[in-house]
């Protein structure tokens, strides 16, 4: 039967290949347009639900004068949680180099990256040792508002470094979404007795809820195709079956002041976890795979 083939059979056998290549080539084209295309709308939602508008003046105030350490949660989200940034962690140095004018300087003395910085920083502040880098008045200045909550708010109004540490963002637009409600002008209260009533008692309740609250949360994430919680992912499903009475870790405790701080006595006390799902994101990186 072999015999039988003719050179014409295989040119049509080859012209049959080549006509399927062709197709399945056109539909993994339109496959990677639909890809780009869903990106394209998924950027344009985070965009839209980044806040750029004008912060009132008391929560200005309260931004430029409040340490990003003042917050734990918020601190472990920017320096420890690179897998979940595109560009990995924001780490003091990282955020130095954000800045245009510091980036330049910076390169003006072979500064390269991100480790060579935080070399410079650390002789600086365990030896004493200076650099020139360190004795230029710009770098002197953003230095200093480089530690504040508004140096974060005016990086994340920028969607470039919103895509590029997407975590962060996420921890500081929780955040920040808490502080807007609270800090209101023409309030009487102070700011510390507004963003820290009740916040002991709350923190109690999630300690000693932390795997209900874990498990809420699981189920959630588990619901959205390639979401992660921003805080606390990894351990997630640990933290879930945790049993009652055993010892809290470190990061646990980070976790549960993120949770209380985020909502309100009253919804803990009826089980309410919803204002939670605002760590849960989708890393936009993910839809191109």
């Amino acid at each position: 039967m072999e015999n039988d083939i003719t050179i014409q059979d295989l040119l049509n056998f080859k012209s049959e290949y080549e006509q399927e290549k062709l197709r399945l080539f056109n539909e993994k084209e339109t496959l990677i347009q639909r890809k780009k295309e869903i990106y394209r709308l998924v950027v344009d939602i985070i965009k839209r639900d980044m806040d750029i508008s004008n912060n009132d003046a008391r929560l200005q105030k309260y931004l430029e004068k409040t340490s990003i350490k003042e917050f734990g949660f918020l601190f472990r989200g920017l320096v420890y949680s690179s897998s979940s940034n595109q560009k990995g962690s924001l780490a003091f140095q990282e955020l130095l180099l954000l800045d245009n004018d510091v980036r330049n300087i910076a390169l003006e003395h072979n500064i390269v990256s991100g480790n060579k910085l935080f070399k410079i920083l650390s002789d600086y502040n365990f030896y004493h040792i200076s650099h020139p880098f360190l004795e230029n008045d710009k770098v002197k200045e953003i230095m200093k508002r480089a530690s504040k909550l508004a140096y974060l708010d005016e990086l994340f109004k920028d969607i470039n470094n919103v895509l590029n540490y997407q975590g962060s963002y996420t921890v500081y637009s929780y955040l920040k979404g808490v502080l807007k409600e609270l800090l209101k002008d023409g309030n009487p209260h102070t700011d510390r007795e507004l963003i820290y009533n009740d916040y002991n008692q709350k923190l109690d309740f999630v300690l000693g809820n932390l795997s209900c609250i874990a498990s809420y949360l699981l189920d959630l994430r588990e619901q959205i195709p390639e979401s992660r919680l921003a805080l606390c992912n990894a351990g997630l499903s640990k933290v879930a079956r945790k049993e009652a009475g055993t010892s809290i870790t470190f990061n646990q405790k980070i976790f549960a002041s993120a949770i209380a701080f985020g909502t309100t006595l009253e919804r803990l006390e009826e089980r309410n976890y919803e204002d939670a799902k605002g760590l849960i994101f989708i890393p936009h990186q993910k839809l191109l795979k």
